[in-house]
């Protein structure tokens, strides 16, 4: 039994029909954010009897058909799984590759690599699961598949279906609260010192053509490293 799980922002948003297949729409009215939003719903399935959740982005376009190709692809050894996820461009993305020095990036369809983590714009996971609600935006998806994969399951994508997400209906990309909250996911994630100068450098080199994405940057490393201290004191 499946459920799809929406978190929004959007008091306006009109969830999609699929039928036999409920809808569980979190309206985010308190700047929760998405891993918190999305917890409540996967909860409510749970509580409600649904083994498998599917939790999606709510500016994303994914036919019911597309649905139930991504539903058939369950298996029991199955931890998260997206179908390709198509941006505003036609390009078709796989999944991410996580490296162990700090890199992430997005898989294009034809590379022959096995993700390390599904995305969380669109990915079916099993109930019982949760993600860290200490991420602002952004990480949250990697984090959850790395804990999945640490307790044996599989992290997969469903070729034969297809989202397409144009991106920047929750957070304008490439602006200063992105850059501070994709900088502050990045280095929670990693929580690693040695890493973080990396971590940092590739972020301004990303920004390096606006003083308000650099400061975005060090916005997301200030609130990564006084949590950081904190949680040791």
């Amino acid at each position: 039994m499946i459920a799809v799980v929406i978190p929004t922002c959007n008091h306006h948003y009109t969830p999609p029909d699929y039928g036999s297949i409920p809808v569980i729409v979190i309206r985010d009215d308190r700047g929760r954010g998405f891993a918190k939003s999305c917890n409540i719903g996967i909860a409510k399935a749970q509580e409600q009897g649904f083994s498998w959740v599917v939790v999606c982005n709510d500016d994303i376009e994914f036919p019911l058909s597309d649905l139930s190709e991504l539903i058939h692809q369950v298996r029991e050894e199955t931890g998260a799984i997206s179908p390709l996820i198509v941006d505003d461009q036609g390009v078709e993305y796989s999944g991410l590759a996580v490296s162990k020095w700090g890199r992430v990036r997005m898989i294009q369809s034809q590379e022959s690599i096995a993700p390390d983590s599904a995305f969380g714009t669109c990915m079916l996971i099993p109930s019982w699961a949760r993600f860290d609600d200490q991420y602002i935006h952004g990480f949250e998806d990697i984090a959850l598949c790395a804990l999945l994969r640490n307790r044996g399951r599989k992290i997969a994508v469903c070729r034969s279906a297809r989202c397409r997400h144009d991106g920047g209906g929750t957070i304008m990309h490439h602006t200063r609260t992105w850059f501070a909250r994709s900088i502050y996911g990045h280095l929670r994630y990693f929580s690693s010192p040695a890493l973080s100068g990396i971590i940092v450098g590739l972020g301004l080199l990303q920004a390096r053509d606006s003083i308000e994405n650099i400061k975005g940057v060090w916005e997301g490393y200030t609130l990564w490293k006084n949590q950081r201290s904190s949680s040791t004191t």
